[in-house]
């Protein structure tokens, strides 16, 4: 009779406890819209822990983001294996040639320089998660 008793309160406690299980994390990570992805990038790449991306860090994650989307692990990228890299993402520019990995990894600076608004050479979490406007041609 007492093992029933036992196992009649557990089945009562994870159903009691699966509604909270079941929400999502609350506090700054968890702000809404991309937020909770944005850090999440963020914690993932800032390997030293230091609450900014340096160029190495950038560098790195650029690296491994290559080596996974290389599907074939030929050292280049084709249009489709970045598309394929970005199913489930935002639809974005894509490549209409391929890239070798140098140049892929090159990108990263690039990135640095763009979203280091304060020109100290590393990221914080704020630069890091602002998406600057794309410039469109006007339409004709």
């Amino acid at each position: 009779m007492s093992m029933i008793r036992i196992a009649a309160t557990a089945l009562v406690a994870g159903l009691v406890a699966l509604p909270a299980l079941a929400q999502p994390a609350s506090g700054p990570t968890n702000t809404g819209g991309g937020q909770g992805r944005a850090q999440a990038a963020f914690e993932r790449i800032d390997t030293k822990k230091d609450g900014f991306i340096d160029r190495g860090e950038m560098q790195t994650a650029r690296a491994a983001l290559f080596d996974r989307l290389d599907t074939n692990k030929d050292g280049q990228l084709t249009p489709e294996e970045m598309r394929a890299g970005r199913r489930g993402q935002r639809a974005g520019n894509t490549q209409q040639r391929t890239i070798s990995r140098a140049d892929f990894i090159a990108r990263a600076d690039q990135s640095l320089m763009r979203r280091d608004t304060d020109k100290d050479g590393k990221l914080s979490f704020a630069e890091f998660s602002q998406r600057k406007a794309r410039t469109q041609a006007p339409a004709r």
